[in-house]
């Protein structure tokens, strides 16, 4: 008799409270969803389905970097950023545990949850007709039919909109890499240093002519397709005029509908729509803090636009005209394509999704360390100001975080 071939796990509940499904790279729990990166995401995948076994350092970079030599910070990077989800301290570890001198153990309970049908016969076809052959009680029918549907709907999400640029700014020198690998190389210009921000590596920009321009042609989205925006920046006083976080279109404003940009204000709110000004939607409260926040800009078609400040919609509106982008597209982060007052401040991590649909539900593409995208934006639990990082830096004996590395050569 052939063996059934095991099916792939749909899930992974651990510690009874949080529920990891790799299929879309998330970790859910009490209501709030984490997008895992790729990186974080198979270490983490590693660990979940070998619990209780300390997994060495070589195996888990073989295994996730495939022999790929990466900084030597790379796999405690992604388990600091796991930790950060389950809350987990790694003096005092309930969930991950460092075996120093050796790797990694995930120590808390882990289930592995199944599709409802485990298994599938390899040879169904070798097997007598009558063996195959069951009449089903109808009540017994109904409960399978009912747990099927019960948990599809309980694991299903919309797809994230794809990733067709991110820069991560954790590079060194003028070069600026797309993590995404669709080609949108860009290279810092003038007064940039290199800082950092909440997510590794920035770019620290010096309002009078520092910025970063896209040298390469690559995808971004056309026409009028939905597509989303999102930044990391932190910014310390009103700049006075339109300012540039990202803009990218045709380099002359008589083609304002090839043009679409995120911006600052003068006051400092955010702005979202066609390039040059022509059309904007406007809202939400000034960024001048100093703290770092989470802006993004949705386009759903249709001239629909809305836009986000750390998870929160604080904006939604029609833009005067659809977006006409084009194939020739270039980029530009920190000043508009066509000149004007570069942008005082750091930015970190900047993204454009080709896509809206999910992303405008519950924003589940907000960084790992918010912990909850509508309470970032509350004073009483900002945990990401500067003060805060440096003191978190202190106790782990780091050096100060938000140290710049010099200018760019």
């Amino acid at each position: 008799m052939m063996m059934p071939m095991e099916r792939p796990v749909a899930a992974y509940r651990i510690a009874e409270q949080f529920v990891f499904t790799p299929s879309d790279r998330r970790v859910r729990a009490g209501g709030e969803t984490w997008f895992l990166k790729p990186k974080p995401h198979e270490v983490l995948a590693e660990l979940v389905h070998r619990p209780q076994e300390v997994i060495s350092r070589e195996e888990l970079h073989q295994k996730v970097w495939e022999g790929i030599t990466v900084a030597p910070d790379s796999l405690e990077s992604c388990v600091a950023q796991l930790r950060r989800i389950f809350k987990d301290d790694a003096r005092s570890p309930k969930f991950i545990e460092t075996v120093h001198g050796v790797g990694y153990r995930f120590i808390a309970t882990v289930e592995r949850v199944m599709p409802v049908l485990e298994a599938a016969p390899l040879a169904a076809a070798t097997q007598p007709a009558a063996a195959r052959v069951e009449i089903w009680p109808v009540p017994w029918a109904c409960c399978v039919i009912i747990t099927a549907i019960a948990l599809r709907l309980w694991l299903a999400d919309p797809p994230s909109p794809a990733e067709l640029a991110w820069w991560r700014f954790d590079d060194t020198g003028a070069s600026v890499m797309d993590s995404s690998g669709n080609g949108n190389g860009g290279k810092a210009i003038n007064g940039v240093l290199r800082a950092t921000g909440p997510l590794g590596g920035a770019v620290a920009l010096d309002g009078v002519g520092g910025h970063v321009v896209g040298t390469s042609p690559g995808q971004l989205p056309l026409g009028d397709m939905p597509r989303t925006i999102t930044a990391l920046l932190k910014v310390e006083q009103p700049p006075g005029t339109d300012v540039n976080i990202f803009h990218y279109g045709s380099s002359t404003a008589r083609l304002p509908a090839a043009n679409l940009h995120l911006l600052l204000t003068p006051s400092g709110s955010l702005a979202f729509g066609n390039g040059y000004g022509f059309g904007t939607i406007q809202g939400g409260p000034p960024l001048i803090d100093g703290r770092w926040h989470f802006a993004a800009g949705v386009y759903h078609g249709d001239a629909k636009a809305r836009i986000f400040l750390d998870g929160s919609e604080v904006k939604a509106g029609t833009l005067k005209q659809r977006p006409d982008t084009g194939a020739a597209s270039n980029w530009t982060i920190g000043l508009f394509m066509g000149g004007g007052q570069p942008l005082k401040g750091v930015i970190d991590d900047v993204r454009v999704y080709g896509g809206s649909s999910a992303l405008h539900r519950d924003f589940r593409v907000a960084p790992l360390y918010l912990p909850r995208a509508r309470s970032f934006a509350r004073p009483a639990r900002q945990w990401l100001s500067a003060s805060d990082f440096r003191l978190r830096a202190r106790r782990r004996g780091e050096r100060d975080p938000l140290r710049r590395n010099g200018p760019l050569r």
